[in-house]
């Protein structure tokens, strides 16, 4: 009897172990390597790696020292479900030691991308897509859309950090104009090349299945590997226009006007550079990193600045107007045109300003028509016109001729600058109606 009762015992204590026992099992056959995706956090993809390296040392030391021998022997109760714990360690063996295989190639190119300057990025960005869609045909056990997308999101998160670390946002503003855009615009640059491979190479999945039939594609939203990524490519539009803004708005510290009313307009000119100075200013001097985009103060800002240069768009606009109609000719309505620049580029500018295109088209064709009557002009007092001192007739005719050509070409020249022109098919009849404007100039 007390031999029985002892048995029991031991039996119980056994099953109990086995229970917990289990528990623990469970606890790691259950480990999901986005854990730290769907907590919130930003992992990179070598916490990917590093996951299923050690999830395979322990499934492989699970495995070594799971053992159903004494409760057969026994006939617990608890056997066969034991048993189905051991075999789904077994299926997990398998499976971590398939992703483990498979992933050790992007090792390296992490390291790669980590030590590489960020604006040289881009020129591994192929060979990493073609080594996930390899992967993908390959490995048994990582062809889903749960696994790739975790993945995805972890490469994602890597060339985000790198990009702000090349960017440094708090100091965003505050460095030198051209070099803020330059890094603005390679940070773009990189991330669409990113996300623009990323449809490439799910268009070409099918192509990695050589021998098998059944073709798995990336069949997963886009959104679900970009969502953070677009929301940061959202807030660098937003800086780059900023900066294009600014380095715009600035170049009015050399805006110079004359004519009769110069002083006046000058003085409104002066007047709006000194407030978007202020304007600027006050970005400058804001504590907002403007790639948080889970804070919303950077994005007032900035809607309220970009308010503020619609008007400062009007006021020009309307300073270039009233530049224009005090032009006395087409060589001082380039001249004026030329010290805007860029500015005729802003939307509300060139929209305030365009209709003046006409007039600067039949300010041309009068040109041309006067060029043309001094030709003709010439052609009747031929012989008695002094051409040039101690020229001879045939070199004076042709010197003159050439200075009467250069005349025409350059305001040819000028009118073609103007990329804002509407009417490019009125232009285009000018230069082929008159013979002159139809050569080359030497």
């Amino acid at each position: 009897m007390a031999t029985t009762f002892a048995a029991c015992g031991l039996l119980y204590s056994i099953e109990t172990l086995i229970i917990q026992w289990s528990g623990q099992i469970w606890t790691v056959l259950q480990k999901d390597s986005g854990a730290m995706l769907h907590g919130g956090d930003h992992p990179v993809p070598s916490v990917e790696l590093h996951f299923w390296s050690t999830q395979r040392d322990n499934l492989r030391g699970i495995q070594s020292q799971v053992k159903t021998g004494v409760l057969d022997r026994v006939e617990s109760s608890y056997y066969y479900a034991f048993q189905d714990v051991c075999r789904k360690v077994d299926d997990a063996v398998l499976e971590a030691d398939d992703i483990d295989l498979y992933l050790r190639p992007l090792r390296r190119m992490i390291s790669n991308l980590e030590e590489r300057s960020f604006p040289h990025t881009e020129s591994l960005l192929h060979p990493l897509y073609h080594t996930l869609c390899l992967i993908w045909s390959h490995s048994k056990y990582y062809c889903t859309p749960q696994r790739m997308v975790v993945l995805l999101q972890e490469f994602c998160n890597l060339i985000i950090e790198k990009a702000f670390a090349y960017l440094i946002p708090e100091e965003l503003f505050k460095m030198e104009l051209e070099e803020g855009v330059e890094r603005v615009q390679i940070t773009i640059t990189v991330l669409q090349t990113f996300k623009q491979l990323f449809h490439t190479y799910r268009q070409q999945v099918p192509q990695y299945y050589k021998y098998s039939h059944l073709v798995k594609l990336w069949d997963f939203p886009a959104s679900l590997v970009f969502q953070r990524t677009d929301r940061i490519m959202e807030r660098l539009h937003m800086v780059e226009g900023l900066f294009a803004t600014a380095l715009d708005f600035l170049k009015l510290e050399k805006v110079e006007l004359g004519g009769s009313r110069g002083k006046v307009l000058n003085e409104m000119v002066f007047t709006l550079n000194e407030e978007f100075h202020d304007r600027w200013r006050a970005l400058r001097e804001s504590k907002y990193d403007p790639l948080d985009y889970t804070k919303d103060g950077f994005v007032h800002h900035y809607k309220t600045f970009m308010e503020q240069t619609k008007d400062f768009d009007q006021r020009l606009g309307t300073v270039l107007n009233l530049a224009f109609q005090h032009s006395k000719n087409l060589k001082s309505t380039f001249k004026l045109l030329k010290i805007f620049g860029t500015l005729l580029d802003r939307p509300r500018i060139h929209q305030l300003f365009s209709p003046n295109y006409n007039m600067v088209l039949a300010m041309f064709s009068e040109e041309i028509e006067q060029c043309q009557f001094i030709l003709d002009q010439h052609k009747e007092q031929s012989g008695t016109v002094i051409l040039g001192k101690n020229m001879p007739s045939v070199a004076g005719n042709l010197e003159w001729s050439q200075e009467l050509r250069k005349r025409i070409l350059t305001n040819r020249s000028n009118l073609c600058q103007l990329a804002q022109m509407y009417d490019s098919q009125l232009l285009l009849q000018y230069m082929l109606s008159h013979k002159m404007l139809a050569y080359p100039s030497r």
